[in-house]
């Protein structure tokens, strides 16, 4: 090969980290801040199977990889590409199970069924089975992938009931990943062939995904003076001079604000 220079990784390639801007005085440490929030997101990560997923931040923090397929968009042929992918993928989930069940019955794990049985190749993404939930009201789906803690096996949060239930509040928070104008291009209609009949559904925009009250850095001691942007219905007014009337007020201005960049 000529013109191509293959990067070699080294410790003299590789990025150090800078010198930290550290205050010469005491700091402000948040502990516990697991409880702003019950889920978090992670953003496609190519080297580790923790990218697209929703997180839940307590023990033992399980792992949901999300799939969304923009079916509604305004041009047809990405439409039609997005549920040729939606279908695809529920054909495989499909497979999966089913090679769950056949391995059951031979009292083998998945991945000997699929080599021995088989003949092919074992791909644990693809292979093997999980538990799904769709995100209601759109063609997106969570899949169940596990936890980052190790789990007791004596622990109420190792029975698979539990899991199942976590599973269940992911999907009706998951929304929250989508601007509205995202949630619309993934609208599912009731026509949507589905695994399961109560998936087939009409997207319904009165409905919201599960909002849990606002905490945190920028959330809870505020000075809503240097925040004109400020949108917030349950932030704390105690001291700030402003009152929930000003800031619904705010709030409404930026609503409409919101509206006109729509149109």
């Amino acid at each position: 090969m000529t013109g191509c220079k293959i990067m070699v990784y080294s410790k003299t390639t590789r990025v150090k980290p800078l010198s930290l801007w550290r205050p010469n005085c005491k700091t402000k440490f948040n502990t516990n801040m697991q409880e702003n929030s019950p889920f978090i997101v992670t953003r496609d990560m190519s080297r580790t199977d923790l990218g697209t997923s929703v997180i839940s931040t307590t023990y033992p923090r399980f792992v949901a990889r999300f799939y969304q397929f923009r079916t509604q968009t305004n041009n047809e042929r990405l439409s039609l590409k997005y549920e040729q992918e939606r279908q695809d993928y529920i054909l495989q989930r499909l497979q999966a199970i089913e090679n769950g069940c056949e391995a059951e019955k031979r009292g083998m794990s998945v991945r000997t069924y699929v080599e021995v049985i088989l003949g092919r190749v074992y791909d644990e993404e693809f292979d093997e089975p999980r538990p799904v939930a769709k995100i209601p009201g759109l063609n997106a789906y969570l899949e169940l992938r596990g936890c980052m803690d190790e789990l007791d096996p004596n622990s109420r949060e190792a029975e698979p009931e539990y899991a199942l239930k976590v599973l269940e509040e992911m999907s009706a928070w998951a929304q929250n990943i989508w601007t509205r104008k995202d949630r619309i291009k993934a609208a599912s209609v009731a026509t949507d062939q589905q695994p399961l009949p109560s998936w087939e559904e009409d997207f319904n925009p009165a409905l919201f995904p599960a909002i849990y009250p606002k905490h945190g850095i920028g959330l809870d001691f505020i000075d809503p003076s240097r925040r004109p942007e400020l949108s917030y219905v349950h932030t704390s007014t105690e001291g700030t001079g402003y009152t929930h009337e000003d800031i619904e007020r705010i709030k409404s201005m930026k609503m409409g604000n919101m509206i006109r960049d729509e149109f």
